[in-house]
């Protein structure tokens, strides 16, 4: 593409110059080396541009282009009633919720969040009751209610608070904050019978009791759910729990899913810790893999503390490749080592 490009800056160049003149053998070197540094020039500003363009198309292949965030116009326009009542503001929630239709990526920082803000604590009742709205447009800003909803809460807000727990699992955060775990123990309790996606602090919530009545429960959600190790964090030290035949049992189903790697690699850095060899292998073939960078020191950190041999991540997977067949997992010490003799 430069060459074409330089032999039709040539052509130009050629046909734009006077040559009157041009008599002697020296005038036409002298002409040669113009045209010469005329193109090493033109050479060089091709080669900054398309290097400049690479770099475009690279930074664009990153994007997901099918990510939208919140659509600033619209809210821009959207202003809080001079006169604030019920109604008008019921309506202006209903207009900062559906702005932005085409959102599917979210932040607390989004524009919404602020908005909805504005309501102010005395009408937080009707943010709670938008939450539960079923009719009407499909809401996207769900979450930015909730984020709302949970900087504003106060202790007098207890009651709206339980009752919008159910249907909205993110409010554990003011439950939590305000000491009223004891006051929604069924409720979450409950929720754990049928939710297979519940935010870390419910569980800690639960696990919180330390009643040994809800260990088995504990266990299923954690076997069931899609973030194993968040949820093995939080059970894992409870007292009087036993997490072996979970632990193989989260393993087993993690291998079926084969569609859904990060359910695998996240549940092989539990299992590693329970001796499983074969999740050692598949954490040793996949801990670099950049689509587990999130927890990619955690990884390497399990890694070495439950094998029985210094040295680099990439020696210690030569070690194990090496030796596979001769080696046991020592539950005394839960390190990996090989068999007596080997």
């Amino acid at each position: 593409m430069i060459k074409h490009g330089l032999w039709i800056i040539l052509a130009g160049f050629l046909t734009t110059t006077n040559y009157a003149g041009v008599t002697s053998s020296s005038e036409v070197v002298k002409l040669l080396r113009q045209i010469s540094d005329k193109l090493t020039s033109i050479d060089k500003r091709l080669q900054k541009l398309e290097k400049k363009q690479a770099k475009k198309t690279l930074l664009s292949s990153m994007v997901p282009h099918s990510q939208n965030g919140p659509n600033i116009t619209a809210l821009s326009e959207i202003e809080f009633p001079k006169k604030p009542d019920k109604k008008n503001i019921k309506e202006y929630i209903w207009n900062v919720q559906t702005a932005s239709p085409n959102q599917n990526c979210f932040s607390p920082h989004d524009m919404q969040v602020a908005l909805l803000k504005k309501v102010g604590h005395a009408n937080i009742d009707l943010l709670i009751k938008a939450l539960n709205m079923r009719s009407g447009p499909r809401f996207n800003s769900r979450y930015h209610l909730e984020y709302a909803i949970k900087d504003m809460a106060e202790p007098s807000d207890k009651e709206m608070i339980i009752k919008a727990l159910p249907f909205s699992t993110t409010l554990i955060d003011v439950i939590v904050r305000y000491g009223w775990e004891k006051d929604v123990r069924k409720i979450l309790i409950d929720k754990l019978l049928y939710t297979q996606y519940l935010p870390t602090a419910w569980i800690a919530a639960v696990a919180g009791f330390q009643d040994p009545e809800t260990y088995d429960l504990l266990k299923k959600y954690f076997i069931s759910n899609g973030d194993r190790i968040g949820v093995y964090e939080v059970i894992k030290d409870l007292p009087g729990i036993k997490l072996d035949d979970a632990v193989d049992e989260a393993w087993k189903m993690a291998k079926c899913q084969e569609n859904n790697d990060w359910q695998k690699f996240n549940t092989s850095m539990v299992a590693v810790e329970y001796g499983n060899k074969e999740a050692l292998e598949y954490l040793l073939n996949n801990y670099a893999n950049p689509r587990f960078s999130y927890h990619a020191m955690k990884s390497r950190r399990i890694i070495k503390d439950h094998v029985d041999f210094k040295g680099s991540n990439y020696e210690i997977k030569n070690w194990f490749n090496k030796n596979k067949q001769n080696i046991v997992f020592d539950k005394n010490d839960k390190k990996f080592k090989l068999k007596a003799g080997k």
